[in-house]
């Protein structure tokens, strides 16, 4: 059952009928109303082939209900799926012809200004781990800046090394070590 059936049933919902959508139904006295509402007088030979009983009926619905929720499902998934495509090319669009900033370019900069005052700390922390998870989240705020054609290439995500780098350099300055304290 593939859509190409209907569901039928008489005034007094007695019957049930489930007819080819290709069958020419021949008119007679027997009155039957589809689950659309449309109304047709058939003969009732003709319509006593395709009789069901209450469950098969609701059986038969049942199973085109799930038919039918499916392919809506997938014209859903699909529509959205060229909806994404087209936000994801609109974002990665410049927003002139003469720049190659992207409307993400402000939400990007944002990300940095959240992301640079804890990079700073666990960079000077002296703690590697810290230092090596500044670097990860500097790198991916770099790449969202770089597709929003904020060219910052590799400066961003070495930074928390390069402020490990100044801490350890000024502590040995200072005859300390690698502690400065």
């Amino acid at each position: 059952m593939t859509l190409n059936e209907q569901l039928w049933h008489t005034s007094d919902r007695t019957r049930r009928f489930i007819t080819p959508d290709a069958a020419v139904r021949p008119h007679g006295s027997l009155e039957i109303i589809s689950l659309a509402g449309d109304e047709a007088t058939v003969d009732p030979t003709w319509a006593t082939r395709y009789e069901v009983t209450e469950d098969e009926a609701q059986a038969w619905a049942s199973q085109e209900f799930g038919i039918a929720l499916g392919e809506l499902r997938r014209r859903i998934d699909r529509k959205l799926g060229r909806m994404r495509v087209s936000l994801d090319a609109a974002r990665r669009a410049p927003v002139r012809a003469d720049t190659s900033m992207t409307p993400d370019a402000i939400p990007a900069m944002l990300s940095l200004a959240k992301a640079l005052p804890r990079a700073i700390l666990d960079g000077l922390s002296g703690d590697p781990a810290r230092v090596v998870a500044a670097n990860g989240r500097l790198a991916d705020v770099e790449a969202r800046l770089n597709q929003a054609g904020i060219a910052v290439d590799r400066r961003l995500s070495d930074f928390p090394y390069r402020l490990a780098g100044l801490r350890a350099e000024t502590a040995r300055s200072r005859g300390g070590g690698d502690d400065p304290a």
